[in-house]
């Protein structure tokens, strides 16, 4: 048994090195011991179908709440129609970008009109460069949100989803440099209108601070 763990360590290390030679580093799993979140950052992803080409877009909330367990369970029963108006970026802002001026948990939900999911056995979200501990915890939340005694959610993978309808992810955001834009890949699987093999793709938000890319969300 002790082998098999090793090969299947061995073999995890290995992905992480062939995707980080092609520009998808895996985020570290645990934050900085000083890391304390201000608030979640919730982005629903969509797209539009126009001339056979996609065309994504996003939507995202800021809440003033650290708790995100409860923050994705209540979502998953309410929906977004629960956290009021979205936030609103300033012209010139690319549909998928999402401003972070604070330390925050990003949460990002795939839109659940469509047909598509986060890849299958790997992370849904990689980042471009190694921004070492800037960001961390990739957590994948599956299709029934439960939550456990503890009032966590249960069956979290940071390794990626192990099923289908993975919808949902989160992590951590720890720190931005001045003006910084960090870059990032989301890795989906497209329904192929009842083809039983998923297109995988992938696309590019950024996670910057811009200096004033909004005004502070909730004061100092």
């Amino acid at each position: 048994m002790s082998g098999s763990i090793e090969k299947m360590m061995a073999s995890a290390e290995r992905l992480d090195q062939l995707g980080a030679e092609n520009g998808q580093h895996r985020l570290p799993r645990r934050p900085p011991s000083d890391w304390t979140p201000k608030y979640i950052l919730y982005s629903q992803y969509t797209f539009l179908a126009e001339g056979g080409e996609l065309r994504f877009q996003s939507t995202t909330w800021a809440v003033k709440q650290t708790n995100v367990h409860r923050f994705i369970h209540d979502l998953a029963t309410s929906g977004p129609s629960m956290l009021g108006d979205p936030l609103v970026y300033r012209p010139g802002v690319t549909p998928l970008d999402v401003f972070v001026e604070d330390p925050c948990w990003m949460v990002i939900e795939l839109d659940k009109a469509k047909d598509w999911q986060f890849r299958v056995g790997g992370p849904a979200l990689t980042a471009k460069q190694d921004y070492g501990d800037d960001n961390w915890g990739l957590k994948h939340v599956p299709p029934e949100v439960k939550l456990n005694e503890l009032g966590e959610l249960e069956l979290l993978s940071d390794h990626g989803p192990g099923i289908d309808e993975c919808r949902i992810a989160f992590f951590g955001v720890v720190r931005r440099g001045a003006y910084e834009h960090q870059q990032f890949n989301v890795h989906i699987q497209l329904g192929q209108g009842g083809y039983a093999r998923r297109l995988e793709i992938m696309i590019d938000p950024d996670f910057p601070d811009i200096g004033g890319g909004f005004p502070p969300l909730f004061g100092p």
